[in-house]
């Protein structure tokens, strides 16, 4: 009888600490939004419901306009927390795994390109890009880090394992990061008028990168709910004929 109280104190105690976390990550959320610089665009990730998450689709909207559905990411494979927008406002980019770069133009939500910054060795690979900026000529720069890593204890072994957004589950540190280096690419998007762009892009970059990238249309795909975005920065969203109310977070950039 003890022993069955203790365990069931145990079960009380490990919901109490990490229930809460656990029902943020498995229920449908909007965990990342971003305001345009010129304040009349709003772009977010919005996970569906899936016991094995990730489950990330992604949004543009104009605000006083319903939002627009661009794509959905592979499940349980592919995340989105990171959106950069050029300075005008007209490319808006979603970092995918901290390795590529899924760019949309922001007037007809067509999929520009999607841009591989770090080729993944393995998943979710040993490297990742950070500080993400898009120019309004098309070029885009960022940071190449080596993953930290972490020891996992598998069947087959003890395994070196790198340290992505979703953290360490508690483990320390084996092996810290590490800074490669700066790097830069260049991609034609339908946002850059023809007085926008450089002529000051180095020749080998250019003629490596440069290519024209045909637009897609957009990609239609089941919605979670319909949005649509007010001047307040809030979504009002439709699922499953239940009214709900989508606020930013306290820390995002849409107040």
């Amino acid at each position: 009888m003890r022993t069955t109280l203790y365990a069931a104190l145990g079960l009380v105690a490990l919901f109490a600490s990490g229930g809460c976390q656990l029902a943020r990550d498995l229920l449908p959320r909007t965990h990342t939004s971003s305001r345009s610089p010129d304040g009349r665009h709003l772009a977010f990730v919005y996970q569906g419901l899936n016991p094995d998450p990730p489950d990330d689709h992604l949004y543009l909207g104009s605000v006083g306009q319903p939002a627009r559905y661009l794509r959905a990411l592979a499940p349980d494979a592919d995340w989105s927390g990171a959106i950069v927008w050029s300075p005008n406002s007209r490319t808006v980019g979603f970092v995918i795994n901290e390795q590529r770069l899924a760019l949309f133009d922001v007037a007809t939500a067509r999929e520009i390109a999607t841009l591989t910054l770090v080729k993944a060795d393995g998943y979710p690979g040993c490297e990742e890009a950070r500080a993400i900026s898009i120019a309004n000529d098309g070029i885009v720069t960022f940071d190449r880090y080596r993953r930290a890593t972490m020891l996992l204890q598998t069947r087959q072994g003890v395994i070196e394992a790198p340290v992505t957004i979703f953290g360490t589950y508690g483990r320390p540190i084996h092996r810290a990061e590490r800074l490669l280096g700066r790097e830069r690419l260049q991609v034609a998007t339908t946002g850059i008028r023809p007085g926008d762009v450089s002529s000051k892009v180095d020749d080998g970059l250019d003629a490596l990168f440069r290519k024209a990238v045909a637009s897609s249309g957009s990609r239609l795909s089941f919605s979670p709910g319909q949005f649509s975005a007010n001047t307040d920065g809030q979504f009002s969203a439709d699922v499953n004929s239940t009214n709900r109310r989508w606020q930013p977070p306290r820390d995002s950039n849409l107040h």
